[in-house]
């Protein structure tokens, strides 16, 4: 089963995902912070994780700095939630494999997303 990390400080927005992700029988787990997702994607190796980029602590910009920086988690796909696409772009890590979804958010689009970075149907 395909595992997806959700890193959001929204515990409202995680509850919903999740529900949509087990619904289309995807495996999730959570994290609230930046932080604390680094340690869960460690722990967890996803197959994706949904990020959100405005949070305090560590923003999801950072956390994927992180990421990329780590040689088992740098090709873990991203899917960015945001409030707002007005951000630099060029802060976001190339070579790997993201999608931007704004917030409120298309649940749909999200399991396509899925998809399409996990070559899964």
């Amino acid at each position: 089963m395909t595992k997806i990390l959700i890193i959001d400080d929204d515990p409202d927005l995680i509850k919903i995902l999740s529900f949509y992700l087990k619904n289309a029988n995807y495996e999730s787990s959570f994290a609230e912070d930046g932080e604390n997702g680094l340690k869960k994607a460690v722990e967890d190796k996803p197959d994706l994780i949904i990020l959100d980029i405005q949070m305090p602590g560590l923003n999801g910009i950072e956390v994927a700095k992180k990421l990329q920086a780590d040689e088992s988690l740098k090709n873990i796909p991203i899917i960015f939630l945001t409030a707002t696409l007005d951000f630099d772009r060029s802060e976001i890590p190339e070579g790997s494999k993201i999608k931007f979804i704004t917030k409120p958010c298309d649940f749909n689009q999200i399991i396509e997303y899925i998809k399409s970075l996990t070559n899964t149907d």
